[in-house]
């Protein structure tokens, strides 16, 4: 009997090449699609899951809570935060390590690189196991004078040279001097959220030196990470971080005044779940990977919509073979089985088709997203997650249709010209379909959405000019920043450069720099020298606002409007940010300074005019034990910009003339950045001799900032193609059938005097309408999503441009499905009359 049903089953998709050709290619396009996107997903919630206790390994995190400014989160704590914490839970926390990246020069044998380098402590290993293929690891966190690279790293600097044993120079700011190689690993072969190019201990002392905020307990800086003992129960843990900040302050003298704030976060939660800036890698998205889980059933349902459709669509043709196996004694059960076995066929011809499919597909999707998708064939639960996927997609496409055709009563199916599609059947084919195009016709909105959305946050008014900028980094290093003046000068002197500034951050770059600021009331304008106050007091009345130190020319190069004011000008000896000496103890100094339209706001202003003129207070420097002040004039206010991230609102912000505080180099240049590069290039050797240059395209760094939301688009836009294309594939073999059934009445209406264009006008209609309910159902859903996604970006396309999307992707959708069913309609239009009318 299974051999007859076997026989039979091949039989019958051989017979009906058209309809087997579309389902299997359906089919295969959408498991293809699942397969790849499933394929993703597990690569994405794989990450950290592979090291020793995973689920006992937290991170510490910091969220600012500063007056005046939004929650700030960082994915570090402060580098004495380590010692506080497991002193005060020593009984709940078995180890922990802290992580300090610091990008430095690294000199190998006269060649110089720039690179990040990983300063650990020693207790790193017990939390991290990496395979190291020479050398000892826990040797070289035993002492400040060895490191150990990556084999990446080690093949770059000492290709097939036995790097133990060499000597390296490491060069960050004041700290320069020789380590020597004493351990190689491999970089971890599945995913984490931690970067490990090399290795070095965390030496406090020295790390002070070169960042003297990293002792600061309210500086975060350190990724920090700790391993609870297998009886202590996180959540409680993390329900009592808020009595350890309180114990801390005590510890530390000072006020708990809430704006720090701790909180532990899963290490296998990092990477689909960021917490702030900070992260090691460009993290992953949760929303990103439920969303393409999603598409990943939608995809594979328009698939098994298709099968369903023709296949119940056939069902008068497949209705005398029916009656005749039930006139033979077939029951019912046995019936369903055969179909069901036809079934399976199929998806098992498209399981095979799709998986060729990925095979090929793979370096494509892989350059899209960055990620390598390989189908692991050695492992068993691949097969069986294949076999699950031909049961479940078996009997989803196939017992509805089997259900229909075994109903059929042979009394009623033998009699000549009898159809028994029933209405109901015709109902649920039309839902199909308008189901299919819901989905596609969303698909197709969310990526000219996303598409359009990435544009505009590049190409939008971000409050500067971001074309023709290039940024040269590292000028703190201490071999380079004495000569960054002199540098700026021959720039200045090349013919392709227009205009040059310093600045203490490149641009889509965020340090979480602030100061606390005050505004000085207009009654006390007329006598501010000698004013008496309490620090405490200014404190606890002052607000943060963040702080950019720049040079004179910064809003000339970057092109940032002046709203009210004026910019900087070397002809006032008072502009800038006074520097205080010690003589200066106990004064108030007095300068000037610019800030933007959100500082503005914060300080409690009305405009922009009604700033220019005033003063404010701020710190100029001095120690805890010797605050000096300064009293600055607000001389000019500038618009807001996203010079920090173009997922960043714009805030207060505070731009102090200190070119002497500054570590980025910016130059605009002509329309010709190869011929740019070449001068700039030639000038810094002139001046900074073999030292490492290190420059970036401000517009690069902006298309960086977009990574994530460019790869969105481009994986929505395949699969929306991919959507469309299953889509159209059913409803060609839909209208195929349709068109064909209805010969008779097409050749009675052209006896009766109707035109070939009317009869198309007419099969055209039949099929728009399902579509155009598709439209109607689509539109809603899809702009409540995509306004919903919009909400990342501080700056976002006018909400009202979803409604011509929506248009747009409609008459979209109506062209290619006409495309799709207008040759049949034609073809069977110009048929003769009398053909028409023989066909039965």
């Amino acid at each position: 009997m299974l051999r007859n049903y076997f026989v039979t089953a091949v039989n019958n998709l051989l017979k009906n090449k058209l309809y087997s050709l579309i389902n299997v290619t359906g089919l295969a396009i959408g498991l293809a699609a699942c397969i790849l996107i499933s394929l993703y997903v597990l690569n994405e919630l794989s990450y950290d899951r592979h090291w020793q206790d995973a689920e006992k390994i937290y991170r510490l995190n910091t969220e600012l809570r500063l007056p005046g400014r939004d929650a700030e989160k960082v994915a570090q704590v402060s580098g004495p935060t380590l010692g506080y914490f497991q002193n005060y839970f020593s009984s709940e926390i078995e180890t922990g390590s802290r992580v300090l990246q610091l990008n430095a020069e690294i000199e190998i044998d006269g060649n110089r690189f720039e690179e990040s380098t990983m300063w650990v402590d020693a207790e790193f290993t017990t939390l991290f196991q990496l395979d190291v293929i020479a050398g000892s690891l826990e040797s070289t966190l035993q002492n400040n004078s060895g490191i150990a690279l990556s084999t990446e790293l080690a093949t770059r600097f000492f290709g097939e040279t036995d790097p133990l044993g060499q000597r390296i120079s490491i060069a960050r700011s004041t700290l320069v001097r020789d380590f020597q190689v004493t351990a190689v690993y491999e970089q971890p072969e599945q995913n984490t959220a931690l970067s490990l190019p090399a290795l070095a201990l965390l030496d406090e002392n020295e790390i002070a030196g070169i960042m003297p905020y990293f002792l600061n307990p309210g500086a975060p800086r350190t990724a920090t990470f700790v391993k609870l003992n297998s009886s202590t129960d996180s959540e409680l843990l993390a329900s009592q971080v808020p009595e350890f900040m309180s114990q801390l302050a005590l510890q530390l003298g000072v006020e708990d005044s809430g704006e720090v704030a701790f909180n532990l976060q899963a290490l296998t939660n990092v990477h689909l779940n960021p917490f702030g800036v900070g992260e090691f890698k460009t993290p992953g998205n949760k929303t990103t990977v439920l969303v393409f889980t999603a598409i990943s059933v939608l995809v594979i349902l328009i698939g098994c919509i298709n099968f369903i459709t023709l296949t119940t669509a056939r069902a008068t043709s497949r209705a005398k073979e029916v009656a005749m196996r039930t006139a033979l004694g077939a029951r019912r059960y046995q019936l369903v089985v055969q179909f069901l076995g036809e079934s399976f066929l199929v998806v098992l011809a498209a399981i095979f088709l799709a998986i060729v499919t990925v095979e090929l597909l793979s370096p494509f999707i892989e350059g899209l997203v960055g990620v390598t998708l390989d189908i692991p064939y050695s492992n068993p639960m691949t097969y069986i997650a294949l076999s699950a996927l031909l049961l479940f997609i078996g009997i989803i496409c196939g017992l509805y249709p089997a259900v229909i055709l075994s109903s059929f009563r042979p009394a009623l199916a033998l009699k000549a010209n009898s159809s028994q599609t029933t209405q109901g059947s015709s109902v649920v084919r039309s839902l199909l379909v308008i189901f299919q195009f819901t989905v596609s016709i969303a698909l197709i909105i969310s990526t000219i959405v996303i598409v359009w959305q990435a544009s505009y946050a590049i190409r939008g008014n971000h409050g500067f000019n971001q074309e023709n900028l290039l940024m040269i980094e590292g000028l703190s290093r201490d071999r380079v920043a004495d000569k960054k003046a002199l540098l700026k000068q021959e720039l200045l002197n090349l013919e392709e450069v227009s205009n040059v500034t310093l600045a203490s951050e490149q641009a889509m770059q965020f340090r979480n720099t602030f100061s606390r600021i005050t505004l000085l009331p207009d009654s006390q304008l007329s006598n501010l020298d000698g004013i008496d106050f309490e620090v405490e007091s200014w404190i606890a009345n002052s607000s943060a606002i963040g702080v950019l130190n720049i040079d004179k020319d910064f809003f000339d190069t970057y092109e940032m409007p002046l709203v009210a004011g004026r910019y900087y000008d070397e002809r006032y000896v008072t502009d800038g940010m006074p520097v205080p000496d010690a003589n200066n103890s106990g004064q108030i100094l007095k300068g000037s300074i610019v800030i933007n339209q959100s500082a503005v706001r914060q300080l409690g202003l009305a405009s922009a005019a009604d700033a220019v003129g005033r003063m404010a207070r701020m710190i100029a420097g001095g120690d805890d034990d010797n605050i000096v002040f300064a009293d600055l004039t607000i001389i000019g206010i500038v618009s807001d910009s996203q010079f920090h991230g173009l997922h960043r609102p714009a805030q207060a912000e505070v731009f102090i003339l200190a070119p002497d505080r500054t570590t980025t180099l910016t130059l605009r240049f002509g329309d010709d950045p190869l011929l740019a590069m070449e001068q700039v290039e030639a000038a810094w050797r002139s001046v900074m001799g073999n030292e490492l240059l290190i420059t970036n395209f401000v517009s690069q760094a902006m298309l960086n900032e977009l990574r994530q939301e460019r790869s969105e688009a481009r994986m929505l836009s395949s699969f929306a193609m991919l959507a469309i294309v299953i889509a159209c594939l059913g409803l060609y073999g839909l209208a195929s059938f349709t068109v064909e059934k209805r010969i008779k009445e097409i050749g009675l209406r052209k006896a009766l005097g109707a035109r070939v264009k009317d009869i198309v006008r007419l099969l055209l209609w039949q099929f728009s309408k399902p579509i155009l309910i598709a439209n109607l159902i689509a539109w809603p859903i899809t702009i409540g999503l995509m306004l919903s996604w919009l909400q990342r970006f501080p700056f976002q396309i006018d909400s009202w441009l979803l409604l011509p999307l929506c248009l747009f992707a409609g008459i979209v959708t109506l062209i290619i499905a006409a495309a799709t069913v207008a040759e049949h309609s034609r073809r069977v239009a110009r048929r003769s009359p009398i053909q028409a009318l023989r066909y039965e």
